[in-house]
């Protein structure tokens, strides 16, 4: 890591640490030129991060995107559900012992009151 010009490597804000387990190296630069080498050091921050379980490669990969994002999700799920209904209109008895089931056993799902669907947009 290159430091400003300038800029000081204070020892007491790192800690030792070999390169192997991540230690970096600090390179700084003095206003006359002089350069200045530290290599394997971690700030304490990172070396408790490290200790404790072991820090992420920061080259890591990012997380998979999703393949759809959320608006676009929130319009799938309408599609499905008005397919699902859909598909209750052509096989009436099924619907009424599902109505049924869900009556008897007294279902957190079970509610009588208008469908408050809409499409999510995001502004």
């Amino acid at each position: 890591m290159l430091l400003e010009p300038g800029q000081y490597f204070h020892r007491w804000d790192h800690e030792k640490t070999p390169k192997k387990k991540g230690g970096k190296v600090f390179i700084a630069v003095t206003y006359r030129g002089e350069v200045e080498c530290h290599e394997g050091w971690l700030s304490h921050k990172q070396a408790r991060r490290a200790r404790e379980g072991g820090e992420q490669d920061e080259t890591a990969a990012k997380p998979p995107r999703p393949e759809l994002t959320g608006p676009m999700q929130n319009y799938v799920d309408l599609h499905r559900h008005a397919a699902v209904r859909a598909a209750m209109l052509d096989h009436p008895a099924v619907a009424l012992r599902l109505v049924v089931a869900h009556a008897i056993t007294g279902s957190g799902l079970w509610q009588v009151r208008r469908e408050p669907q809409r499409a999510v947009t995001r502004r």
